[in-house]
């Protein structure tokens, strides 16, 4: 559940930087990662989607990360990339409070669900299909709390923001040289950025 919870939650997000100070942070954010980089490896900002992109020049050897990729699948060749969405700044505080309100909200919707299963409401994964008034009251009121949880950012950088894309991981890497050369180069450009920490 709590893995579906929080790609909702990433989908809800998006920022357009139009002109003026965040604009020239974005700038200055761009020109550290790709001070970071070794040689063949791109870094770029589409200002349209707000997405800051970092990709390796050559395609490497891969397998597909997705659930449903064939048992048998063979190694082949893809291009390995990483992003962020670039959002408007949500200051610590903030931030503190929104993961606060989203755990108990989670944890009112954990019961609730929870509370379903036992009474053996039918379900697939998080969706319900309740028969009874009672049960269609419970899960209206369970959908109702899920959309009221609230998007967080991961990281921030001066006055802005910025959030992984959700299912980012889309390959394998299958040689084990390039994949510490990628998660290496993914590990210098978090390091860019502070990590929003939440109350203890």
């Amino acid at each position: 559940m709590r893995a579906l919870l929080l790609t909702s939650l990433a989908l809800g997000l998006s920022f357009s930087a139009a002109g003026g100070q965040q604009e020239q942070t974005i700038n200055e954010l761009l020109r550290r990662v790709r001070a970071e980089l070794p040689k063949g490896w791109t870094a770029s900002y589409d200002a349209e989607d707000s997405r800051l992109e970092v990709s390796r020049d050559d395609a490497v050897p891969s397998l597909s990360a997705f659930p449903n990729a064939p048992p048998n699948e063979k190694t082949k060749r893809r291009k390995f990339a990483f992003a962020f969405f670039v959002i408007a700044a949500v200051s610590p505080a903030e931030y503190r409070r929104l993961s606060a309100e989203n755990a108990r909200i989670e944890k009112e919707a954990a019961a609730l669900y929870e509370d379903l299963v036992k009474r053996k409401v039918p379900h697939k994964f998080d969706s319900f299909l309740p028969q009874t008034d009672s049960e269609k009251a419970d899960v209206a009121r369970y959908e109702a709390l899920i959309t009221t949880l609230q998007s967080r950012p991961d990281f921030y950088f001066r006055d802005i923001s910025l959030l992984r894309p959700p299912g980012a991981r889309q390959i394998i890497v299958t040689d084990d040289k390039i994949l510490k050369e990628c998660t290496r180069v993914q590990e210098r450009v978090v390091e860019l950025f502070s990590k929003y920490e939440t109350a203890e």
